[in-house]
């Protein structure tokens, strides 16, 4: 069995976001002990255990809803065939007792939310988690959401409603998705909203930029601050393909996060 303190130490160092479930409290005849943890991810469970069975289950399952939600707390498990008090979460269990457990976050540092789960922001992923970016996807093709290596959102029909986005105003947002109307429709609602992420990119071309803003402008009012979007999004590196792209991107967050300015920003290459 792995080591749990080892492996949130490799799981820190790859960015990677996870739960650490500890048991914090038990009554009665339970299938575990005080302090046992168990180590859970967005795929599920990583090392260590809080007891097996239903318990377990409803553990992981609970773990990966404090994943996408970013909300730890306490849960308490009825292992047991009486009727559960309020608060109490019944297991189907009949040990006869129950047990508390501490859901405790452990993410890597800022957080970014990649709209669109394709190419490039995949290669963008692998890229931030080692930064300490705390990385959250959001589409809403479950073809897509069903094998990504961070959490995820799931976002409306093509966009049309987005999820809570928690910490938005302190977030890193890029915006990729599979078509051109969808990525104006998420960054006119990020707009609407009234909460300005510290960094905010698009990717597009400046053709692309000059048809939409307009229209954003008519839509928000004349006034909305369109200057201090990143679109086109990334550094001037050079490079078309997805991993060219998102290290472009990459390097930009990182700028736009340690304050360092007088780089070459792709917005900002002239009108054509």
């Amino acid at each position: 069995m792995l080591d749990i303190h080892t492996e949130i130490i490799e799981l820190r160092k790859a960015g990677r976001p996870a739960v650490c479930v500890t048991v914090v409290d038990r009554e009665g005849h339970i299938p575990t002990r005080l302090q046992a943890k168990m180590l859970v991810d967005a795929n599920g469970r990583v090392a260590g255990t809080v007891g097996g069975g239903a318990i377990e289950k409803l553990a992981i399952e609970e773990a990966r809803r404090v994943l996408e939600v970013r909300e730890p707390g306490l849960k308490t498990f009825l292992l047991d065939d009486r009727e559960p008090a309020p608060g109490e979460l019944p297991t189907g269990m009949p040990c006869g007792g129950r047990a508390t457990l501490f859901f405790e976050l452990l993410v890597a540092g800022d957080r970014a939310y990649l709209f669109g789960a394709g190419h490039v922001n995949r290669a963008l992923q692998t890229i931030l988690s080692p930064l300490e970016f705390d990385v959250t996807f959001v589409d809403y093709r479950p073809e897509q959401l069903a094998d990504l290596p961070a959490p995820h959102l799931a976002a409306g029909d093509d966009y049309a409603d987005l999820p809570a986005l928690p910490d938005l105003a302190d977030s890193f947002v890029l915006i990729a998705t599979h078509s051109h109307a969808c990525d104006e429709r998420v960054l006119e609602a990020i707009l609407r909203a009234g909460v300005r992420p510290r960094y905010l990119g698009v990717v597009a071309s400046r053709r692309k930029r000059a048809s939409i803003y307009p229209r954003l402008r008519e839509s928000l009012g004349a006034d909305i601050d369109l200057d201090s979007i990143f679109m086109p999004v990334g550094l001037h590196l050079g490079g078309n393909s997805p991993s060219a792209v998102a290290l472009s991107i990459a390097a930009e967050m990182q700028a736009c996060r340690s304050g360092i300015a007088g780089h070459a920003h792709m917005r900002d290459r002239g009108a054509s």
